[in-house]
């Protein structure tokens, strides 16, 4: 059964739940960050810190040794170009430290309308980053997640909330502890490995209901 976990990614937004369930759930987290004092600053010392850049390879291959299951929250942006740089060259280079340290399972935060087809470039990127742990030869489990709720608090300026288009289209909302509770229960099963899941919440509700409440 895996125990030990590196979460690349796991001071974000949507890192930080999963970090936090793990945690909670009895895992020995290491959080891979740019910045470990930043890390050390949000979870105290319930979790260990080590520095990992997604461009520098040898600072993912320190990471790795010793973890038995890595997951990755990888930033999309700010620019397309940083879609690529960070989710598909990023998730390529922690695939092949994977492989060398004999890491047992990857969990990867995709998104739902991902697909061979989709060439959006934030959505390619992420498709790219699933074919490299695909063919990676480690087993993976692909999380394809609907909108977060977290998302929703950035559409807030000023105690107003800006709702692009007519907000009318149905969405299977999700919280970042949700995401924390499927990585969890992934990780104790071998029935999670080479899967792509679709994670999303058990009630639907437009953009709109879904800034009401």
């Amino acid at each position: 059964m895996i125990k030990r976990v590196l979460v690349i990614g796991g001071t974000g937004m949507l890192g930080r739940p999963v970090v936090e369930k793990l945690t909670e759930e009895g895992f020995e987290v290491t959080v891979g960050t740019r910045s470990p004092e930043r890390a050390r600053a949000v979870f105290g010392g319930g979790v260990g810190c080590v520095q990992v850049a997604l461009d520098d390879p040898d600072t993912i291959a320190s990471a790795m040794e010793g973890q038995e299951a890595v997951h990755l929250n990888l930033p999309s942006g700010p620019r397309f170009e940083d879609c690529f740089r960070n989710e598909y060259h990023g998730a390529k280079a922690v695939a092949a430290a994977a492989k060398d340290a004999g890491v047992k399972r990857i969990s990867y935060l995709s998104g739902a309308n991902v697909s061979a087809e989709v060439s959006f470039p934030p959505s390619r990127a992420k498709w790219l980053a699933e074919e490299s742990l695909r063919g990676s030869g480690v087993p993976f489990t692909i999380w394809r997640a609907t909108w977060f709720m977290e998302t929703l608090t950035q559409l807030f300026r000023f105690g107003v909330a800006v709702q692009p288009g007519d907000g009318r289209s149905k969405v299977h909302w999700l919280a970042g502890r949700d995401l924390g509770i499927f990585v969890a229960n992934a990780m104790r099963t071998d029935r999670a490995a080479e899967k792509v899941l679709f994670a999303f919440g058990p009630e639907a509700r437009s953009l709109r209901e879904a800034l009401r409440t």
